[in-house]
C-alpha cells in the first residue's frame, strides 16, 4: 500500500468524527477500522477478528495507489455496502443492519453483533468486495448536489432571457448531476416556495438568502422558476461508469452510505429523468485537468455561457494538480469569443490558505476571469449533501 497504516487510522478517525449524529451504523464502522488500523500501526498484537481487515487490504491494496485518507475510507464502506446490494451470501449477515435493503441498526443495542458480522465478512471476503477494493473508485452520485450549478443558472437565466448554455461537468462519474434541470425541484425559505419542474419533487431544499439583496431574490422569485437553456452538456472523467451496466449502477449505489435509503432511492428516481434529458450528455473518459483546457473548442456557436461546474472531486487533488486545474480554466476562459462568458463553479471544500467555511459545510465558489486572472467568491455554504443552501452576497455577482 502507499498509504502507512498510521494514515489509514487518521482517515478512518475523520470519517468516524464525521459521522457523530449523522449516521451511527458509519459511526460505529469507522471506530472500528480505527481502533485496528492503530493497532497495526503501533505493532501491538491484533485481536482475533482485527488480522482479517490488514490481511485483506494488504493484499487488495497492494498495488494500487490510493489518493488519499479520504478515497481509502469510504472506497472500503463502499466495497462492503456493494456485497450488501449485491445480495452476496458472504455478507448476508450484514443486511439487518442496512435500511438501503430493508434493515435498521439500533447503536445501543447492535453495535457488537454488527461488529462480529462484519468481521465474518472480512474474514471470508465476497468476490465484490475484493473487485471493488481493487478496482472500484469513489463516484458522484448525489443527485441533490445538481443544485449548486442549476440554481445560479436559473438566476443567470432570469437576468438575461435565452441565455445558451454549454454545461461541463468536470469529475462527472456517470454524469447524473447534468441532468439536474431534468428533475423536480422544491425550494423553502421564510415560508413561500420554488418550484422546478412538474410533478412530485425530487429534491426539497431549504433556501437561506441570508443577507443578499433583493435582486438576488427577485432572480429566484417565488413561484415557478423557469428553466436554463441548456444547448450542450459535457462531461470527463478518468474512468466514466455508465449507466447501462449493473456493475457500473451497483458501484453507484455502494457509494451512498448503506443507512441513507432516501438518497438510494432518490438514485434510483433521478435515472429515470437522466435518460429524456435533452441535450443528451456526451460523456467522455478524460483527465480533467487536459480537458478544461480545452473547452474553448467545445463551444456550440449559439452558447454565450461556459457554464463549468465539478462537486466533491478537487477535494481529492493535491496541492499541484489543483494548481494545475485553475491553470486550465484560466487558459480556456482567456481564449473564449467575446461573446461567451465563462464562469467556472465549485461545491467543494475550502482549500488551505482559503476562508474556512462553517462546521461540516461545503463552500459553492464562483471563479470568473478578470483582467486574466481568476476572481473568486463564496457565494453559498451548504452540507456535502444539499439540505440547506445559505446564499452570501457574493452571489449577487453571478448577475452582473
Amino acid at each position: 500500500m502507499n498509504l502507512s497504516w498510521a494514515e489509514l487510522a487518521k482517515g478512518f478517525a475523520v470519517q468516524a468524527a464525521y459521522c457523530k449524529d449523522y449516521s451511527p451504523l458509519y459511526e460505529a464502522i469507522f471506530q472500528h477500522f480505527t481502533s485496528i488500523a492503530e493497532a497495526r500501526a503501533n505493532h501491538e498484537p491484533l485481536e482475533f477478528d482485527a488480522q482479517p481487515l490488514v490481511d485483506l487490504l494488504e493484499t487488495e491494496w497492494a498495488n494500487r495507489q490510493l489518493q488519499n485518507t479520504v478515497e481509502s475510507s469510504l472506497l472500503l464502506t463502499a466495497a462492503i455496502h456493494a456485497a450488501v446490494l449485491n445480495e452476496d451470501t458472504e455478507a448476508a449477515g450484514l443486511s439487518r443492519f442496512y435500511a438501503s435493503v430493508g434493515g435498521e441498526y439500533a447503536p445501543d443495542y447492535d453495535r457488537e453483533v454488527l461488529l462480529q458480522t462484519l468481521g465474518g465478512l472480512l474474514l471470508r471476503p465476497s468476490q465484490t468486495v475484493r473487485d471493488f477494493l481493487r478496482g472500484g473508485g469513489l463516484q458522484t452520485n448525489e443527485v441533490s448536489r445538481g443544485a449548486m450549478w442549476l440554481l445560479p443558472a436559473i438566476a443567470m437565466s432570469a437576468n438575461m432571457l435565452d441565455m445558451p448554455i454549454t454545461l461541463v461537468d468536470l469529475g462527472c462519474s456517470a454524469g447524473l448531476n447534468l441532468a439536474a434541470d431534468a428533475q423536480s425541484w422544491l425550494w423553502l425559505s421564510a415560508g413561500s416556495t420554488r418550484q422546478f419542474g412538474s410533478g412530485d419533487p425530487l429534491v426539497t431544499q431549504q433556501l437561506d438568502f441570508g443577507d443578499t439583496s433583493s435582486r438576488v431574490q427577485k432572480a429566484l422569485a417565488v413561484g415557478n422558476l423557469a428553466r436554463p437553456h441548456i444547448v450542450q452538456r459535457l462531461g470527463f472523467d478518468l474512468n466514466p461508469l455508465h449507466l447501462d451496466k449493473a456493475h457500473d449502477v451497483l458501484w453507484l449505489r455502494a457509494c451512498i452510505w448503506g443507512d441513507q435509503a432516501a438518497r438510494l432511492a432518490r438514485f434510483d428516481q433521478a435515472l429515470v429523468g437522466y435518460q429524456g434529458v435533452q441535450p443528451p450528455p456526451h460523456i467522455e473518459a478524460a483527465n480533467m485537468i487536459d480537458a478544461a483546457r480545452t473547452l474553448h473548442t467545445r463551444l456550440t456557436p449559439e452558447t454565450r455561457v461556459l457554464l463549468v461546474y465539478n462537486t466533491i472531486v478537487t477535494l481529492y487533488l493535491n496541492d499541484a494538480d489543483y494548481a494545475a486545474l485553475r491553470s486550465s480554466i484560466v487558459e480556456t476562459f482567456a481564449q473564449l469569443p467575446d461573446s461567451v462568458t465563462g464562469i467556472w463553479l465549485e461545491h467543494e471544500l475550502p482549500r488551505t490558505g482559503e476562508s474556512p467555511a462553517p462546521p461540516k459545510l461545503y463552500a459553492l465558489k464562483a471563479h470568473t476571469l478578470d483582467h486574466g486572472t481568476l476572481k473568486s467568491r463564496f457565494i453559498a455554504y451548504t452540507e456535502a449533501h444539499p439540505q440547506t443552501i445559505m446564499l452570501l452576497p457574493d452571489f449577487e455577482a453571478l448577475l452582473t
